[in-house]
This record gives structure tokens, C-alpha cells and sequence, in this order.
């Protein structure tokens, strides 16, 4: 009997020791005499929300050069890295032919000229026809004059060479290197002019000095930009520095991968880091909005339910939930717009709280990020699109 008893008290005791433990498991933050959850205090400072998105360093201005005719390529004048000067010569075609018919052409004109000439002035159909012949002559000649000067190649633009598709002895012709849209034709060559890197033509020359980047953003957050926003670019080349860029084009047209539709957007760089080239990978962010002054916490504090927006305040020793409206919501830290005053100290929420036991030292107790200056935790949005 004694031994039965024995036993029964042994057993209650393991289960309280085990519900001890499980409580200190599960809940860190409180001691068995109801010590203060971990906290963070309320601060004012900036809030930023951004939106992100992978992006590609390109030249501000590309430009596809073809010759205006056909024939043999006679001559390049340029490689691949020369640095060149509006109307340069790039390159030349074979001439010869091209040549003998600017000449037959002024013969034509010639005679056509003498006949006119020859014709009295009392005879009117026989003068018009022959004043006929002589314009005919002439436009042929001007036609013939053209396209012997379309076969230089000149460089319409100061830039860089970047490639040409073409090499001497073989044939050109002003689609050589590919058909280009949206060019513009002159009595020299033809050109097209584009920022991507997809631009044919005969040559293809480049601005190397002035870079922009190209990225696509999800259509939920098209809304959300604006051309001007300021804006930050890291070149994964580069991953310790990041550099100030402005949005210069929202592209009006989208483009669909599957049932993903996306537009493309275009910032231009402040400053251009040494050594980039285009076709680099990078990551933006755009500040889509952002305020100063504020009174902020940290954003994993608050809990949204559809538009209610709350937060755990511990005062005097009691946990409360209070209401709180929210203004500007970045990836780190919320701007808090009424239901709260600097200074206050929120709950973080267990999950959290877990976490950063787990990083920083010592059990409960109020926790410390980064303080008011830069909005609580860090201060403006971090990486990711913000919705």
C-alpha cells in the first residue's frame, strides 16, 4: 500500500516537472513569475515602401548602322572597341559599278540637255517632250549619285563599335545584319536606334559612358510607379555598393510569360560605377512611398486582418491589443498614423520573439533595433516588392 502511494507521487510529480518545462519551452519570454514578454519601444523616423525587381545594365543609346545599297564590302574601317565620332567613316563598299552608273546618268543628262537644245521654240510638243526627257535624266542622275554616296558607311552618332556583322570581299546590303525597325533612312547608310541589346546592323556602335537599366515589374505594382522616383540599383558585380538612380520610362506596353504579365521599366543611374558593361545583372528598388518623421514600429509588430490593422502594448505590467491605423508600410518598418505615441512598447509576437532569442543575448525584456532614427528596425523598406 505504502509502495502504491510512493508511486502515485512520483508520477505527479514527473508531470509537473514536464508541464514546467513544456511551459518554458513553449513561451521564452516569461518566466514562472510572470516576467515582462520581449518588447520593442516605439520611435519616429523615416518609412520607405519600395518596390523590387531584377534588372539588366544597358547602354542609355544603341544604334544598328546598315549601308543604303547593296554590294561588295571594300573596306572596314573600324574593330570591334574603337571609340568613334559622328560622321565617321565605318566602312565601304565596292564602288566600281555604282560609279559607271553616275556616269551614264550624266551622259543622259547631257544629251538629253542638247536635244532640248535643238528643238525650236515654235515647236511645242516636241519641247515638252524633250523638257520631259531632261527631268527623267536628271532624277535618275540624282538617284545614281545617292546610292554611290550610300556606299560609305558613316557613323550617324559619336560612340562605341559593339559588333559588326560583315567582312571584306563578302557581300552587304542595307539590311545586312538584319532587318531593323523603327530606322531612319539617309542618302548614307541607314540606322536604327534602340536600347536594347538586340539592335542589328552592319555596325553596331553603343554610348558606353551613359548606362541605364532595364527592369520588369509585376503588373500589381505598375501602379505604384512613377517616372522621376528616386531609386536604388546594386550590380551583382558590385554587391557592396548600392547606386542612386531615378525612374526615367514606364513602358506602356506589357510583356506575358505565361500567365505572368510584366512591365518593363527604365532607370537611369546618377552615377556610373568604373568598369560596367552592358549586359551586367542588377536589382533595383524603387521608392514608391515614403515619409519622414514618423511614428513607427517595427512591421512584423503589427497584425492586419482585411483593413484592421493591430498591435500588443505591455504597460504597467498587463499585455492590451490596441487598434492602430497604419500609414506608409515598408518591408521593415510601419509608419503608425493614430493609436500609438513614441515611446510606447509593443509585443513582439512569439514567433518573432523566438527568433531573436535565439540571436540575441540574455532571456525577456525589451529589445532594441536600430533606434528612432532610421524608423525602428532598420528604418525604410528592405528587399522584396511590397504590396
Amino acid at each position: 500500500m505504502r509502495r502504491a502511494v510512493l508511486i502515485n507521487v512520483l508520477l505527479i510529480l514527473i508531470v509537473l516537472v514536464a508541464g514546467f518545462f513544456a511551459v518554458r519551452l513553449l513561451f521564452p519570454g516569461q518566466s514562472a513569475q510572470g516576467a515582462a514578454p520581449r518588447t520593442v519601444p516605439v520611435s519616429t523616423g523615416s518609412v520607405s515602401a519600395t518596390v523590387s525587381a531584377a534588372g539588366t545594365v544597358q547602354s542609355a543609346s544603341t544604334v544598328g548602322v546598315n549601308f543604303g545599297t547593296s554590294g561588295t564590302v571594300k573596306k572596314i574601317s573600324v574593330k570591334v572597341g574603337d571609340k568613334v565620332s559622328a560622321g565617321q567613316e565605318l566602312a565601304r563598299l565596292d564602288a566600281t559599278a555604282l560609279q559607271s552608273k553616275v556616269d551614264q546618268a550624266a551622259a543622259s543628262v547631257d544629251a538629253a540637255q542638247a536635244a532640248l537644245n535643238a528643238v525650236k521654240a515654235d515647236d511645242t510638243a516636241t519641247l515638252a517632250q524633250r523638257k520631259s526627257q531632261l527631268t527623267q535624266a536628271k532624277a535618275a542622275l540624282t538617284e545614281a549619285k545617292a546610292n554611290l554616296s550610300s556606299s560609305v558607311l558613316k557613323a550617324p552618332a559619336e560612340g562605341t563599335v559593339v559588333s559588326i556583322s560583315g567582312s571584306v570581299g563578302n557581300p552587304a546590303g542595307s539590311s545586312s545584319g538584319g532587318s531593323s525597325s523603327g530606322g531612319s533612312s539617309s542618302a548614307n547608310s541607314s540606322s536604327s536606334s534602340s536600347s536594347s541589346s538586340t539592335t542589328s546592323g552592319f555596325v553596331v556602335l553603343s554610348d558606353l559612358v551613359n548606362f541605364q537599366v532595364k527592369a520588369n515589374i509585376a503588373e500589381i505594382d505598375t501602379s505604384r510607379l512613377k517616372v522621376d522616383q528616386e531609386s536604388t540599383v546594386t550590380i551583382n558585380a558590385l554587391p557592396d555598393k548600392q547606386f542612386p538612380a531615378r525612374v526615367s520610362q514606364i513602358d506602356l506596353t506589357p510583356t506575358t510569360s505565361g500567365n505572368v504579365v510584366q512591365y518593363g521599366v527604365t532607370l537611369s543611374l546618377n552615377q556610373v560605377p568604373e568598369g560596367l558593361k552592358p549586359g551586367q545583372s542588377a536589382s533595383v528598388q524603387v521608392v514608391v512611398a515614403k515619409v519622414d518623421n514618423a511614428v513607427t514600429v517595427p512591421s512584423f509588430a503589427v497584425q492586419s486582418t482585411g483593413g484592421a490593422h493591430r498591435v500588443s502594448v505591455w504597460s504597467n505590467g498587463q499585455q492590451s491589443v490596441r487598434a492602430v491605423q497604419v500609414g506608409v508600410k515598408g518591408e521593415q518598418s510601419t509608419q503608425i498614423t493614430s493609436g500609438l505615441t513614441e515611446g510606447e512598447l509593443v509585443v513582439i509576437p512569439t514567433a518573432t520573439a523566438n527568433t531573436q532569442q535565439q540571436q540575441l543575448p540574455g532571456g525577456g525584456g525589451r529589445v532594441q533595433f536600430g533606434g528612432g532614427g532610421g524608423g525602428g528596425f532598420g528604418g525604410g523598406g528592405g528587399p522584396g516588392g511590397n504590396r
